[in-house]
């Protein structure tokens, strides 16, 4: 995997030829952001245009979902072994709406 330091990053945001995918929780963000950064918000803001629940639950246990799923995939693209692995190797079932 290629690394970029936060200018060469800036750079290419500022010139359009990336789109930052950042799965940080916005609390984790607040210690540093680059401008332009997106992915939960995204995945959120589709719902509606998904028809899907609008209730606070459903929205929550997506952002939920949503938020393990981006941790998981950012843990195992850094991974060297398999041991840095996260130790949840397939997809939680997720059933909805709860019976």
């Amino acid at each position: 995997m290629d690394e970029y330091t936060p200018q060469q990053v800036a750079e290419f945001l500022a010139q359009g030829d990336i789109q930052l995918i950042d799965v940080r929780q916005p609390e984790e963000r607040e210690a540093g952001r680059i401008a332009g950064d997106r992915f939960i918000e995204l995945y959120m803001e589709v719902l509606d245009e998904a028809g899907l629940p609008a209730d606070a639950a459903f929205r929550q246990a997506v952002l939920e979902h949503v938020t393990f799923g981006s941790h998981v995939a950012q843990q195992n693209s850094r991974a060297e072994t398999d041991a840095d692995l996260h130790p949840i190797r397939e997809v939680p079932h997720w059933d909805w709406p709860a019976s």
